[in-house]
């Protein structure tokens, strides 16, 4: 049976805490949150294959500020991505190469641009690593258990996007 309503979860408690039955601030009566958030805290050591990206670097700096260990390689190591991670102390290597990845790595996240084939990619397969896809370690990261809003497509996100901000102000 699920709990009222009026008995909604506490945001602020640890994830470890909340139960199957627990109804949330603002959801929808009758919606439960069915899936705990690991947020993987034993997860603290992070390898970026294609690490130059926009997003990439964006993510990897932002797990950079919050205390977790990044590293990445990228074959098209250049300014100013690359001054932008050398600032926020990632090491990148130019170049793929399997001994890019660090002995101690707890996750490798995969860029879009990388197939199979790519030498990192494979080590991390050879080395049975947990490897992400960038989206999934911004879910992990950043936005389990919290209100999210994202906007998608092809034409006007940052219009759309810059509107959004300025109403939620």
């Amino acid at each position: 049976m699920a709990r009222s309503f009026a008995m909604a979860a506490d945001l602020t408690s640890p994830p470890g805490t909340w139960r199957k039955d627990d109804v949330f601030p603002g959801w929808q009566r009758g919606v439960r949150f069915i899936a705990w958030p690991p947020r993987m805290p034993d997860k603290t050591r992070f390898h970026f294959t294609g690490i130059c990206g926009t997003a990439m670097g964006a993510v990897a700096a932002a797990m950079k500020q919050r205390g977790l260990t990044v590293t990445g390689s990228d074959v098209n190591a250049y300014p100013p991505m690359s001054d932008f991670l050398r600032g926020q102390g990632i090491p990148v290597a130019e170049g793929y190469d399997e001994k890019n990845i660090p002995a101690d790595t707890d996750v490798v996240v995969i860029g879009n641009a990388i197939s199979r084939g790519n030498p990192e990619a494979e080590a991390a397969l050879e080395r049975k690593l947990l490897y992400q896809s960038l989206p999934e370690v911004m879910k992990e990261q950043f936005l389990r258990v919290h209100r999210n809003f994202v906007v998608s497509g092809t034409h006007g996100k940052t219009t759309t996007s810059a509107m959004l901000a300025w109403l939620l102000r």
